[in-house]
């Protein structure tokens, strides 16, 4: 349990992680119920004010699989960037200074900071960036980032 996690966090957490993973198996309505969303399509959502949005890839991901909410964040009015950082299975310094190319030319062909989203280890590296030039970032979102300590499904345990 890390310092900042309270007993009864750690209880939920592990709740969660006690989820069957059979319900994995519905990722396919998952992708059509998302595809009859109007707010896949941007109805009734806010409408971006041009600004960069870069989004970055988990552990073993790449940009290829953000597609979906990089042409969403277009959609929607937003200047949405790809990180470019490759496969994200590298050492995170050499990441971050991926990534900071992409901020870079991101700041200057939108003339403002920039905005981060980054899935997993992503949001990790997000921060690390972040961090290192706080001037040239105006948010960061994670998603599903370890943040509050790593939970790992009982049966990805047993198969090891």
């Amino acid at each position: 349990m890390s310092a900042f996690t309270s007993p009864e966090n750690f209880l939920k957490d592990q709740e969660i992680s006690q989820r069957p993973l059979w319900r994995e198996a519905f990722v396919g309505l998952d992708w059509l119920a998302l595809r009859s969303s109007p707010v896949y399509y941007g109805f009734g959502v806010p409408r971006g004010d041009g600004s960069a949005v870069i989004v970055i890839p988990g552990f073993m991901g790449t940009d290829m699989y953000l597609q979906e909410i990089y042409y969403w964040l277009r959609r929607i009015g937003y200047r949405p960037y790809l990180s470019r950082i490759g496969w994200n299975a590298e050492c995170v310094n050499t990441l971050v200074d991926r990534l900071s190319e992409t901020i870079t030319k991101a700041q200057a062909e939108t003339g403002g900071k920039v905005h981060l989203i980054g899935h997993s280890l992503g949001g990790v590296i997000a921060r690390s960036a972040t961090s290192q030039r706080p001037d040239r970032v105006a948010s960061v979102i994670t998603l599903g980032s370890p943040f509050r300590g790593i939970r790992t499904h009982p049966l990805v345990l047993a198969a090891g």
